[in-house]
């Protein structure tokens, strides 16, 4: 045999292959550069003895001399690798090239049950050594499962021996290649979208059947799904073909397969790795999924000690990638467990010698964390009551430990906790700690010097922000923002409204800026992506924060864009801390139009509370441009009527009260009004309540007896408004299983200060009305 008629073999003739020229020509190029020419006789004798064997059933003389030279070549080049996995190839082709009809042949089959035998046997991950092996013999390996036989029998169109342990040998080296480091891109899989359904419609028509062949074809397939899928960039193309739901299904069904309960949680896992492959989980129930395994599965487990804890271990952080901040505070307990839990694990591995525990990398951990850090009562709860008894400080001290390792993993581990640290800084009780640190604020000063600052050679999910971004962020936080020097001085001509909004909602803002440029000319609007206005040029400094610092200070007003995004973004909570609670800005906060139920909580709910605000997604969008054009201007006049005050204070925006004509047939609002309030009974309460439209889960819920109680909570609310609808909205959630609509609380309050100005501003007129 030749080389042109070896490498003519990688295209068989009954295979259908897709790739592009580029990849086809790679692979030759580089298998001829590996031809050797000793092996070529070897070659020819082997297709000989297969041709010779396939027209005589009966004997197997032919099996075993072609037993004897798979042995012979196995063992001769087990010292030149690459020439065993092209001599390994060489052979899968040209079985499947033979005819389709004779695959019941007996020897041809004992022949290709010898042949997988030898190749797992021969072929430990060890023989790859470099990436561009790993990438060819994965690529070359992989096309063959686009053969027709090989996809009839995935898809149990056709069953025999012989195509099974094809395909077996096949996926054993392309996990191995792949377990070895093999850079695969989604352009190297998507020629392959038929394969990898075909393996969902494989597992799934053979799940009930629980014999050793069917479970070893199971694990192999799951084998290399789960080294790919360990990729958290190619996870967009498993979404793609529809793999969140089917491992969603097979771990709703695990307990049919006690020997797959690893691999299926760790598939969920690593797919929740990635933003999208989380959402697509979310969207189908996955935490029902994860509840009936636990039950079912993980809580009657008796496996040995150390897999049970690796499974509980995989159970706890996909649950953890996987909660919402609304999940986070219903169910407490469980996250406070979860948090235990990690927190354990970091320690661990942050003592053992490569920074692993059970093979996770401490990276991976503290990953979780973050994106748990974003409620602020998961940090009290690390720092105020978590068995672990963390402090500020060790956090601090792990980012000294990583501040010049230049290791991948290391370079992750050092994003993930300034990620954390930034998350701490926000909060007024431990970023004095962290000030105090002489050695941790010299460290944050350098990185934030350093031009070194940004991962990428992996992904980070949008919860994760950038070195540089976060580095900005503490600095922020603890020093205070810098003197906007090389910015330009606004123009005081026309006021200028920022828009404040999350990257992941960028589609949204886009539309948003476009309407009301046009709706409202007098006024120029600022975001991130818009650098001219029509009168000057906000240019941008080296360092964006300052620029979005500046940005605020010169504003009139600042609209916030609420989404669940939003709420997440660490950059979104640091410019409404500067905005709100720093400079005193005027806000206007309006959900954007993709969002559902979602209500804001947390540090972002208790800034708002007592705000109006616009919703996109229950209105047209026209409409709600309007009402956002109007507010806009409500508050530019406000602002140039006070325009002598160093500070304006963002009026409160009550909804309009719809009065309430009726009467009680034992009240009228004529004598509640004449009624001094001292006098008030429980029946005058209840018809107040009533009259003023309040919702009668508010009344039953502060049960109030008098009208005195009445004014003495109004002064008591007054003096931590926010405060106090935290307390409320908790307290509401508790009581009714349900979370408490902000307009409720709003119409609540707005009458409350009417009684209290009715109290100090009482007129003669006794027949005046209560609103």
């Amino acid at each position: 045999m030749n080389v042109a008629t070896a490498k003519g073999t990688l295209l068989p003739s009954n295979c259908t292959i897709s790739s592009d020229l580029t990849q086809l020509n790679e692979v030759d190029s580089h298998l001829s550069k590996l031809y050797d020419d000793e092996l070529s006789p070897t070659l020819v004798q082997f297709e000989q003895l297969l041709n010779n064997l396939n027209t005589n059933s009966s004997n197997n003389n032919n099996r075993n001399q072609l037993y004897q030279i798979l042995l012979n070549q196995y063992e001769l080049l087990q010292k030149n690798p690459e020439t065993l996995i092209y001599f390994i190839h060489t052979i899968l082709i040209n079985i499947l090239r033979q005819d389709i009809t004779k695959w019941e042949h007996i020897e041809l089959t004992k022949f290709m049950n010898d042949f997988y035998n030898l190749t797992n046997r021969f072929t430990p991950t060890k023989i790859f050594y470099n990436h561009f092996v790993h990438r060819t013999t994965f690529n070359m390996f992989i096309q063959l499962l686009n053969c027709s036989s090989i996809l009839d029998y995935l898809q149990n169109q056709m069953k025999n021996n012989l195509c099974q342990k094809t395909l077996w040998t096949i996926l054993v080296i392309s996990k191995r290649a792949c377990a070895a480091g093999a850079i695969i891109n989604t352009t190297d899989l998507q020629p392959l979208n038929i394969v990898f359904e075909s393996f969902i419609t494989n597992i799934n028509q053979q799940f009930d059947t629980d014999d050793k062949v069917t479970n070893l074809e199971i694990d192999l397939i799951c084998g290399l799904l789960w080294n790919l899928v360990d990729r958290t960039d190619l996870i967009p193309f498993f979404v793609i073909t529809g793999y969140p739901q089917a491992i969603l299904n097979w771990l709703n069904r695990s307990y049919l397969k006690k020997y797959f309960h690893r691999p299926f949680i760790s598939l969920v896992h690593n797919i929740a790795r990635h933003d999208i492959g989380a959402q697509v989980l979310n969207d189908n129930a996955v935490f029902n999924v994860l509840e009936s395994y636990k039950i079912h599965v993980l809580d009657k487990l008796t496996i040995n000690e150390a897999q049970l804890l690796k499974i509980n271990l995989l159970y706890s952080m996909t649950t953890a990638l996987l909660l919402e901040p609304d999940q986070i505070k219903k169910g407490a307990n469980t996250t406070n467990n979860i948090l235990d839990f990690l927190l354990k694990l970091i320690i661990q591995s942050s003592q053992a010698n490569e920074l692993r525990y059970q093979a996770f990398h401490i990276s991976e951990f503290l990953i979780v964390l973050t994106k748990l850090f974003v409620n602020d009562d998961v940090v009290d709860y690390v720092f105020k009551q978590s068995d672990q008894k963390l402090t500020v400080q060790y956090f601090c001290d792990l980012l000294i430990r990583f501040e010049h390792v230049t290791d991948v993993d290391i370079q992750l581990t050092r994003t993930a906790l300034l990620n954390i640290l930034w998350s701490i800084s926000f909060n007024e009780t431990y970023k004095n700690e962290m000030k105090i640190n002489d050695n941790f604020m010299s460290v944050i000063k350098s990185l934030a010097n350093s031009n070194d600052n940004i991962v990428t050679e992996h992904y980070l999910p949008k919860h994760l922000s950038n070195n540089k971004k976060a580095l900005d962020g503490i600095l922020f936080n603890l020093i205070g923002p810098l003197e906007p020097a090389v910015l330009e001085k606004p123009n005081k001509k026309r006021p200028l409204v920022m828009i404040s909004y999350s990257h992941a909602d960028k589609k949204f803002c886009y539309q948003l800026v476009d309407a009301l440029k046009i709706k409202c000319t007098n006024v120029d609007w600022w975001t991130d992506f818009i650098r001219q206005r029509s009168d000057e040029e906000i240019s941008y400094a080296a360092d964006v924060w300052e620029e979005i610092a500046h940005a605020i200070e010169i504003s009139t007003t600042i609209v916030l864009v609420i989404t669940e995004d939003y709420y997440k973004s660490k950059s979104c909570r640091q410019e409404v801390a500067y905005a709100n609670d720093a400079l005193k800005k005027p806000i206007i906060p309006i959900y954007a139009n993709t969002v559902k139920d979602y209500r804001a909580t947390g540090w972002l709910g208790i800034r708002i509370a007592p705000l109006k605000y616009i919703h996109f997604g229950k209105k047209t969008f026209d409409v709600a441009i309007e009402e956002v054009t109007n507010t806009v201007l409500e508050y530019i006049g406000m602002k140039r009527q006070q325009s002598s005050l160093h500070e304006v204070q963002a009026p409160e925006v009550i909804p309009a009260i719809v009065e309430q004509t009726t009467t009680d047939e034992n009240h009228n609002s004529s004598v509640l009004c004449d009624k001094p309030l001292k006098d008030w009974t429980a029946d005058d309460v209840n018809y107040w309540f009533k009259q003023n439209n309040i919702h009668p889960d508010l009344k039953n819920l502060y049960q109030f007896r008098t009208g005195t109680a009445l004014i003495l909570y109004f002064d008591h609310l007054k003096s931590n408004q926010s405060r106090e609808y935290q307390i409320t909205y908790d307290l509401y959630e508790d009581t009714y299983k349900k979370p408490l609509n902000t307009a409720y609380f709003i119409n609540f309050v707005d009458a409350l200060t009417r009684l209290k100005e009715k109290q100090q501003y009482k007129t003669s007129t006794k027949s005046c009305l209560i609103n």
